[in-house]
């Protein structure tokens, strides 16, 4: 298989699957751990595509690829269109493109039910004035293909100060209710809804997302799934993982957005855990050929839980990873003695997190009040 731009843990995964992996990635994301257990490991910048495809398909030629697969924002369209040339099982290239440009997305279910969301490309101030003028505020202004929360804001006031506006920018009507990810998988056209993941949010604009918690039972909700399913019919979802971004609000949905890739912040691990069913290598058995089976929804609960603290200096701190209880899966602190705590302005600013799961519901919120519940800076 050729894999690009994978974290150490999407390796992992691959590496289970016993094939041969080829990386092609960009130098910076390249890690030692990626350089011992590929076969090769293919460096290039993500946004040259003349380098991109001959690296691709130089290799290509010497050692023929069976399908290429990405499980990461950067790493979808470049490997949709690498699919596309080598003519080879991959991401499909059209739902790539719609994916990875949030104003794409927009327009692509603009004719549907999941098209309840007005907005418009934001050139210029005058452009953000004149969409607040006709539809009030709040309103959320994005950048068309950032990842991470990064610079979205939510205008709630007249006069807010605003980025430096372009090509790259929208703006979009505000979507109140509960906001969940959708988690799903796709096996030549039919679509399966795995797993439903709560967000909780936080941060300085109140859009980080500060954890994610799996509800058993969510993906029995008809209603949901329908319109989910909409979605993916609309960005043209033919093969593999899906992840849909949407707040509910009584029985109205809106769009957030939309990948043809894992969800962020280890959701993936999230749904293996309260499901059973491992997304990641379901869907590199998928491009290689082989039957995938999905399985019903066993009934757990799991959660992801990222630290806040207030800003400032880190005199000492304490937590209890050094022997963690069984039951946290996956844990990570940033933090050092010494070290200036900065404002939760996006996802690359977080201190650190755990993931817990459990049988209830109520026994996983305990789980992660005990954590926290050891766990501080000073």
């Amino acid at each position: 298989m050729l894999l690009l731009g994978p974290t150490d843990d999407y390796l992992k995964k691959a590496l289970s699957c016993d094939m041969e992996i080829t990386i092609l990635t960009e130098p910076w994301r390249a890690s030692a751990f990626q350089h011992e257990h590929a076969r090769k490991v293919l460096l290039t910048c993500f946004d040259d595509f003349p380098a991109l495809l001959l690296a691709a398909g130089d290799e290509h030629l010497l050692n023929a690829f069976d399908f290429v697969v990405s499980f990461t924002e950067y790493g979808m369209e470049p490997a949709a269109v690498i699919a596309a040339i080598l003519q080879i099982p991959g991401p499909s290239l059209r739902c790539s493109l719609i994916c990875r440009d949030k104003l794409r997305t927009r327009q692509a279910v603009e004719s549907t039910l999941a098209g309840n969301v007005l907005f418009i490309k934001a050139e210029s101030p005058a452009v953000v004035e004149t969409f607040i003028l006709a539809h009030h505020l709040p309103v959320v202004l994005k950048p068309r293909f950032a990842t991470g929360s990064q610079q979205v804001t939510i205008l709630r006031q007249p006069g807010e100060r605003l980025p430096e506006l372009g090509e790259g920018w929208m703006v979009e009507s505000f979507a109140p209710g509960q906001e969940y990810s959708c988690e799903t998988f796709t096996i030549e056209g039919q679509h399966h809804l795995v797993a439903v993941t709560e967000k909780l949010l936080g941060g300085v604009s109140g859009v980080v997302e500060v954890g994610h918690r799996v509800h058993a039972g969510m993906t029995k909700d008809n209603a949901l799934r329908a319109w989910i399913f909409t979605v993916l019919d609309s960005i043209g979802m033919t093969s593999g993982v899906g992840h849909i971004e949407v707040k509910r609000e009584g029985d109205t949905f809106r769009l957030i957005e939309c990948h043809n890739r894992p969800g962020g912040d280890r959701i993936w691990q999230l749904a293996e855990l309260a499901t059973g069913f491992d997304m990641i290598t379901a869907c590199i058995h998928l491009f290689a050929g082989s039957t995938v089976q999905i399985p019903i929804d066993n009934g757990r609960c799991a959660a992801i839980t990222y630290f806040q603290f207030p800003e400032g200096e880190v005199n000492t701190f304490w937590h209890p990873f050094g022997s963690p209880p069984e039951w946290v899966r996956w844990h990570e602190w940033r933090l050092s003695e010494g070290m200036s705590i900065p404002p939760l302005t996006d996802s690359f600013h977080r201190h650190g997190g755990f993931i817990v799961d459990a049988d209830t519901l109520q026994e996983l919120n305990q789980r992660i009040s005990h954590v926290l519940s050891l766990t501080g800076v000073s």
